[in-house]
């Protein structure tokens, strides 16, 4: 048996200690490690549900958008045109298991137009002009000393696309019939017909470079129709959009109905008949009402942004121009003899634009004729007859009840982009950019 010298007394219990030191330091850090990968998981798991606390925002944001009849008072009570406010908060309950805790958590959605010259407009309705969405997501414990909280920003941005009517994708589209006559020329298609007893004749036509559609007949004796020859089915049959009973009774009383938020703009310019010829006008941003005539020879005219409402009759003759987007409209027409007239397109208008820039709607039943060498315009007559003769070249779309194109005239599709286009509706709300923060 081996004796233990004198000067070795106490060397086990040194070698015992720094083992327990060993084992302590050892067990503070993986406690400390285990500690920290927790609260890096819950950190983490409260980033997860506050992304979807964000999505949620998102989604419920776009759904009472879309959902909603009034989209503008809905923007309104968002506070749209604010992005510094809060026009929005939820709050939900999440509930899990950390320390026993209920974990509280809430989106803030906020929706604006970032472009200041639109501050006023309700940001959705605005046609091809990016809207902002943001949505945060926040997820807090209600404990008086909360672990690591989450917190996520999502920054969408969203469109609502205008829908344009399926009138605007012919060259010619009328309620009954369409007849072509000798040397006239249609590029584009036509669509026409209410059931079986209405036809397309383009029998003496020189050329049709489209396809044709209607529920009734078509009569092509020369078998100039380039395109699909659609017929006798009533699947077939057009559908020529009306104008709402609202509309109509603004353009015709504007002061009868609430001017905010409509057709018309704040200010109205009324007069009586008119005549113009030669000069320059600037009709820009205005509303005009004539109780009479207008009667247009030459001249230049800025109708951006505007809307001319004419009680009787339009004349236009002497190659006017006509400058920037607007709608003009006119209602009873003038009747002379056993003939009621609408509109008169006598002479060139706008003839060397490629686009149509003025839209002409016609209210009533008077006829709408058009013997100009070159017209671009959309020409919707939606109760009325519409003619075209002579050397008439018209770039853009015609619309009307009947439609007769005879001589060598020629109609050439050209899409109609005019922004406050009646005929125009709102497509579903659209999310073309993502971008995620933490």
């Amino acid at each position: 048996m081996k004796l233990i010298k004198e000067n070795e007394r106490g060397s086990i219990l040194i070698t015992v200690l720094v083992l327990v030191v060993v084992s302590v330091l050892i067990m503070g850090a993986g406690i400390s490690y285990f500690t920290m990968g927790e609260k890096r998981f819950y950190s983490h798991a409260r980033r997860i549900q506050a992304l979807n606390l964000a999505e949620a925002g998102i989604d419920y944001t776009t759904e009472e958008l879309f959902n909603s009849e009034d989209i503008e008072a809905l923007i309104n009570s968002f506070k749209g045109s604010n992005p510094s406010a809060t026009p929005f908060t939820q709050t939900f309950q999440l509930t899990g298991n950390t320390t026993n805790q209920t974990i509280k958590g809430k989106f803030i959605t906020r929706i604006w137009n970032p472009d200041p010259n639109h501050d006023k407009e309700p940001p959705i309705m605005l046609e091809a002009n990016e809207n902002i969405l943001i949505s945060k997501g926040q997820v807090l414990s209600s404990s008086e000393e909360p672990l690591p909280y989450g917190e996520k920003t999502i920054y969408s941005v969203i469109k609502r696309p205008m829908l344009a009517s399926e009138i605007f994708e012919n060259a010619v589209s009328s309620k009954y019939n369409v007849t072509l006559g000798s040397s006239s020329k249609i590029k584009g298609n036509i669509h026409s017909g209410q059931d079986s007893s209405n036809y397309i004749d383009v029998s003496t036509s020189d050329s049709v470079d489209g396809s044709v559609k209607t529920p009734g007949n078509v009569y092509d004796n020369k078998n100039k129709i380039t395109g699909e020859i659609l017929e006798n089915d009533p699947g077939y049959a057009i559908n020529i959009p009306s104008l709402s009973e609202d509309l109509i009774n603004l353009w015709r009383n504007p002061d009868s109905i609430d001017k905010d938020g409509t057709k018309f703009f704040d200010e109205i310019y009324y007069d009586v008949s008119k005549k113009f010829t030669g000069g320059s006008i600037n009709w820009e941003d205005k509303n005009i009402y004539y109780s009479g005539e207008l009667e247009i020879t030459g001249g230049t005219f800025n109708l951006n942004n505007s809307i001319i409402y004419v009680k009787k009759g339009i004349k236009l003759s002497g190659n006017p121009t006509f400058i920037g987007t607007g709608i003009v409209v006119v209602d009873e027409g003038v009747i002379k003899g056993n003939k009621n007239t609408a509109l008169n397109i006598a002479g060139t208008l706008n003839k060397d634009n490629d686009k149509p820039s003025i839209e002409f709607i016609n209210l009533g039943t008077g006829l709408t004729t058009i013997t100009g060498n070159g017209v671009t315009a959309a020409v919707i007559s939606l109760n009325g007859e519409v003619s075209l003769t002579g050397s008439a070249y018209v770039k853009g779309v015609i619309v009307g009840k009947n439609v007769t194109v005879q001589g060598n005239a020629t109609i050439e599709h050209k899409a109609v982009e005019i922004p406050g286009d009646p005929f125009t509706s709102l497509g579903p709300i659209q999310i073309t950019k993502w971008i995620e923060y933490f």
